[in-house]
């Protein structure tokens, strides 16, 4: 939805893989305030750094979580199966 993320960088999540620091949001240590206040500040002292982000993630969802790519990433897993069955 053209939105920075910022989020817990939760050990053993895929967060890393969903939220590319500096790409399309932020990482902080879970319980870390002040690190997350940090960026926060840093966010809203850049509103064009905070849009570029927002775009960037908006269009890593569309390519990577959007319906139709994670539904033919799918089929493709299912192809790879069937097809291994047939041999």
């Amino acid at each position: 939805y053209g939105r920075v993320v910022v989020a817990s960088d939760i050990p053993g999540s895929a967060v890393r893989w969903v939220v590319e620091t500096g790409e399309c949001g932020f990482l902080v240590p879970p319980g870390d305030e002040n690190a997350l206040s940090s960026i926060f500040q840093r966010l809203m002292s850049a509103p064009d750094v905070l849009y570029a982000l927002g775009q960037t993630g908006m269009v890593r969802f569309e390519e990577e979580f959007h319906i139709g790519p994670v539904a033919q990433k799918i089929r493709h897993v299912y192809q790879e199966v069937m097809d291994e069955w047939k041999d």
